[in-house]
C-alpha cells in the first residue's frame, strides 16, 4: 500500500509539474500567434554595430576625399598647400561636398555610358559563373569517381594546373578592385578640386566687372597702399592666397600687417557704379 501511495504522489507530482510547463508556454504562443517580436528577438546589437562600422569608414572616406580635393585645388592654381592647413572639421566638410558634386557626376557619366557599365557587370558576373562552377566540379562524385580512377600523379598535376588557372585569373582581378575601391576616394577628391579650380580660373579672368563673377573683389593693403587687387582663393593664419586680376595670376602672400578691404562697388556690364543701368548715350 505504501508504495501505491507513493507511485500516486509521484504521478500527481508530474501531472502538477506539466501542467506549469503548459501555462509557461501559454504567454508565448499567444504572442507569436498575434504576431509581436520580443524586444530581445531584434538584433540590435549588430545593427548598432554596423552602423559605427559605417560611420567610421564613412569618416575616413570624408576626411580622405575632403583633404586630396583641397591639395588639388591649390595646386592647380600653383600655390603651395601647405601654406594653408585646414582643420579636421573643415576638411571633412569639404569632402561631403565633394563626395555630393562627384556622385551627381558619376550618376550622369553612368547615363551617358551605360553601355560600358553593362558590359563591366557582364564580364564581371560570367567570372563569377566560372568561379562557382569550378568549385561545384570539384566536389561532384563523378569527377571524384573519375579521379581514383587516374593515377596520382595525374590528379595531383590536374588539381595544380586548376590551382594555378585559379590564381593567376584571380590574383590581378582582386588586385584591381582594391585598387579600384582604395583609389577612387582620392580619385574623386582631386577631380573635385582640379574642376572648382578651372571654373574659378576662367571666370576670375574676366576681370572685377564681369558678370560672370557673383564674388566681390578684394583689396589687399599694407602701410595704407594696396599691394594686391582681385578674387579670394584661400587664406590662413599666416598667408592669403588671392588671384591678382591686374598680374593675371595667384599669388600667396604673408599677411603681417596687411588689410583686406572687400571691393563693394564693382559693376557688371551695362551697369554705372550705384547698380543702375547705364543711360545711352
Amino acid at each position: 500500500m505504501a508504495q501505491k501511495r507513493t507511485g500516486g504522489s509521484k504521478e500527481v507530482a508530474q501531472q502538477l509539474v506539466n501542467t506549469k510547463r503548459a501555462d509557461d508556454q501559454v504567454p508565448d504562443s499567444e504572442d507569436s500567434a498575434s504576431g509581436k517580436i520580443g524586444p530581445k528577438e531584434f538584433p540590435w546589437g549588430p545593427l548598432a554595430k554596423g552602423f559605427a562600422g559605417i560611420a567610421a569608414v564613412g569618416g575616413v572616406i570624408l576626411h580622405l576625399m575632403g583633404y586630396v580635393s583641397h591639395q588639388a585645388y591649390l595646386e592647380t592654381w600653383g600655390i603651395d598647400p601647405g601654406l594653408f592647413p585646414k582643420p579636421t572639421d573643415a576638411t571633412v566638410i569639404n569632402g561631403y561636398y565633394a563626395f555630393v558634386d562627384r556622385a551627381a557626376a558619376l550618376l550622369s557619366a553612368a547615363r551617358q555610358g551605360a553601355t560600358h557599365f553593362l558590359l563591366a557587370a557582364v564580364i564581371v558576373a560570367l567570372y563569377v559563373f566560372l568561379l562557382s562552377r569550378i568549385g561545384k566540379l570539384s566536389t561532384s562524385g563523378k569527377l571524384r569517381a573519375l579521379v581514383r580512377r587516374t593515377p596520382d600523379w595525374f590528379s595531383d598535376l590536374a588539381k595544380s594546373l586548376m590551382l594555378t588557372l585559379t590564381m593567376l585569373g584571380g590574383i590581378p582581378i582582386a588586385l584591381v578592385l582594391a585598387a579600384f575601391v582604395l583609389a577612387v576616394p582620392a580619385i574623386l577628391g582631386q577631380n573635385f578640386g582640379q574642376s572648382i579650380a578651372k571654373v574659378e580660373m576662367i571666370a576670375y579672368r574676366e576681370g572685377c566687372n564681369a558678370a560672370v563673377n557673383s564674388r566681390m573683389c578684394v583689396d589687399l593693403r599694407k602701410d595704407g597702399k594696396t599691394i594686391a587687387r582681385g578674387f579670394l582663393i584661400e587664406s590662413s593664419e599666416s598667408h592669403i592666397a588671392l588671384f591678382d586680376v591686374s598680374e593675371k595670376r595667384a599669388r600667396a602672400l604673408s599677411r603681417d600687417g596687411t588689410e583686406l578691404l572687400v571691393d563693394t562697388r564693382w559693376t557688371a556690364p551695362g551697369e554705372n557704379e550705384m547698380g543702375a543701368p547705364a543711360q545711352p548715350k
